[in-house]
């Protein structure tokens, strides 16, 4: 029995490095402004969507973290070097979805959603977002779209964690 605890306790900090690292790498690690396109892409890998921007620099999207709980957003210059990183999915991003703007907007605010379903007899179109939230609850954002694509407002949804893995309400 003795060993056994002494092998337990050994593997704690292992387990911990493990983790931690798994928690990094979804995002964009020290990678900071100034950084090259080429480091990167090296980090993070090939971009989930790519916008380009009126002063010829691009957003990069990066969805990422399990169950897509993570969207980071680098805007890069047209010198191929790191503006700044976002992680775009909380709160402060959430506040600028107002009514009016556009699907292509709301892609370049939060990026592209987990789900996108279209009720045509009811004129509302709902990309749902997954949100990090603490403790066992899950939470998702809902942009609500008429049949123009504009926004017509938000909605939040929880659910306990042991209702699905990944799966969107």
């Amino acid at each position: 029995m003795r060993s056994i605890d002494r092998i337990a306790r050994n593997s704690l900090p292992l387990v911990g490095a493990l983790l931690l690292a798994a928690c990094v790498s979804t995002g964009p690690g020290n990678l900071s402004a100034g950084a090259s396109e080429a480091d990167l892409i090296a980090r993070m890998g090939k971009p989930s969507g790519e916008l380009s921007l009126a002063d010829g620099g691009r957003q990069l999207e990066y969805a990422r973290g399990p169950c897509g709980h993570f969207t980071f957003m680098v805007n890069v210059g047209r010198d191929g070097k790191v503006r700044d990183i976002q992680q775009v999915l909380q709160e402060s991003y959430f506040a600028k979805v107002q009514p009016g703007l556009t699907q292509p907007e709301i892609i370049a605010l939060l990026g592209h959603p987990g789900r996108a379903l279209t009720y045509e007899k009811i004129n509302d179109v709902v990309w749902t977002y997954r949100i990090e939230q603490a403790g066992f609850v899950e939470a998702f954002l809902n942009v609500h779209f008429d049949l123009s694509g504009k926004v017509t407002g938000t909605s939040r949804r929880t659910r306990t964690s042991h209702e699905g893995a990944c799966d969107y309400p």
